[in-house]
């Protein structure tokens, strides 16, 4: 891409915004940033290979250079993080049904098991989002005392657990349950409610709460 059509898209997004630009214009501005690059995207394309391939994967298919290939996947999990923060900003999370909507919007494209904390204010408003450990989920890493450590930094007045099943497979195991009321009862004790545990598959979740596992 030459520098006038660059200033022309720029242009265009100053008067139009960003959503006039074309899928293609915008890969050439993230991938002509550095007027080193060479790479071409080629027309068969696929934008769904940003979300599912990792960096070997996209080399071995594209063959464009290493730094592309860092551009696009840093431009993808910016906007990911953005569109989640957004997401979960707004809002109540009153029901179990709410929280695990949200749940499964926040784990898309996640691929790694991770615990995320969704943590409230008095008035059940999200005060803050956090993945509080990455891998399998046991009772040996997900220790209470540093869940609660989170709540109190936020001074949270109630919490909500998710984590996922990369497999997409959406079940409850008896880790799950024991993890669930050793939980429980931990809250209780410094007066913090822990609301719910969320099991999440690849499209639909489940409640701990609502199948009555908490106690």
């Amino acid at each position: 891409m030459d520098s006038l059509r660059t200033f022309e898209i720029y242009d265009q997004i100053k008067n139009f915004g960003i959503s006039t630009i074309t899928t293609e214009d915008l890969l050439s501005i993230i991938i002509r940033s550095d007027s080193r690059e060479d790479d071409e995207v080629s027309d068969d394309f696929d934008l769904r290979d940003l979300a599912f391939l990792n960096f070997k994967e996209l080399k071995d298919k594209t063959g464009i250079c290493d730094n592309t290939i860092y551009k696009l996947l840093c431009s993808v999990e910016l906007g990911n993080r953005v569109f989640k923060s957004c997401r979960l900003r707004y809002g109540q999370l009153t029901t179990s049904k709410e929280a695990g909507e949200i749940s499964l919007s926040f784990f898309n494209n996640i691929y790694q098991e991770c615990l995320v904390g969704f943590f409230l204010d008095v008035n059940r408003k999200l005060i803050k989002s956090e993945i509080i450990f990455k891998g399998t989920l046991d009772a040996s890493i997900a220790c209470p005392r540093e869940i609660l450590e989170f709540a109190l930094k936020y001074h949270a007045h109630s919490f909500i657990l998710a984590h996922n099943h990369p497999s997409g497979e959406c079940s409850i195991s008896p880790e799950d349950i024991r993890f669930t009321k050793k939980m429980n009862r931990a809250a209780r004790i410094v007066g913090i409610e822990f609301t719910d545990h969320l099991i999440i598959g690849t499209e639909r979740y489940l409640s701990l709460q609502e199948e009555n596992l908490f106690s």
